[in-house]
């Protein structure tokens, strides 16, 4: 069971998206905002997820096509987002 939210983020080249795992198992997706600078897109992202309950110990899953250092958390010089490197 459930018993936090759960949510999806995929960090793309031109667009984002986020979704959340429903109770029942589902995926429902929340929303998907043009991808732009570092800091603005990942405001706009956290303001998607916090409609939807992130204040509840959630967990995260994010992908994101390119070189990442999983030990620090990092983006590592994506090719198609510029000004993403760390």
């Amino acid at each position: 069971m459930i018993s936090s939210p759960v949510f999806g983020i995929d960090i793309g080249g031109t667009k984002c998206a986020a979704s959340i795992l429903q109770k029942n198992g589902r995926v429902r997706e929340l929303g998907r905002i043009v991808t732009g600078a570092p800091a603005a897109t990942l405001e706009q992202l956290a303001r998607v997820v916090e409609q939807h309950g992130a204040g509840r110990n959630p967990t995260f899953g994010i992908a994101c096509g390119c070189p990442l250092d999983l030990t620090r958390g990092l983006v590592m010089s994506p090719f198609n987002l510029p000004g993403w490197d760390r």
